[in-house]
Order: C-alpha cells, then structure tokens, then sequence
C-alpha cells in the first residue's frame, strides 16, 4: 500500500503476510524437536522452510519480516 499525500508518495506499508507458490521442494530434515522441514523455493525466488506435507505447486503464505513459512493455502 501506497501512502500518498497531495499525489505524492510518501510511504509505502508492506503487507504483514504473502501468498507465494511453490516451484520445487527438497528431501525433508528431520529436527531436533521432532518436526521433520524441507527447503523450498518459490515463485520469487526465495528459498525457505516448510513442513514435509508442502509439494511443489502448492501455495502457501510466509510471514514477509521473517521470511518463514506460516500455513498452506487453500487452492
């Protein structure tokens, strides 16, 4: 979101949250805490963290600040 302010811009306010999808997906690590995750690219490039359940074409929405992995979207 733009914020303009007698049509010019002056700040611009990210979203807290993206849906991306994604375009491949690695073999899965399981951690130490029992949680198995595998990387992930998507659609912009950006590779992340995801649960074993996340196949490639899926979408799923990350957090933007963080850049982790929040929930599957539905398609």
């Amino acid at each position: 979101k733009v914020e303009l302010l007698e049509d010019k811009p002056i700040d611009i306010v990210l979203p807290k949250t993206v849906d991306l999808k994604v375009t491949s997906t690695g073999a899965g690590v399981k951690s130490d805490h029992g949680s198995a995750m595998k990387p992930a690219e998507l659609e912009n490039g950006i590779e992340i963290q995801v649960p074993q359940f996340i196949n490639s074409g899926d979408m799923v929405r990350i957090d933007v600040q963080t850049q982790h992995y929040l929930d599957r979207v539905s398609k």
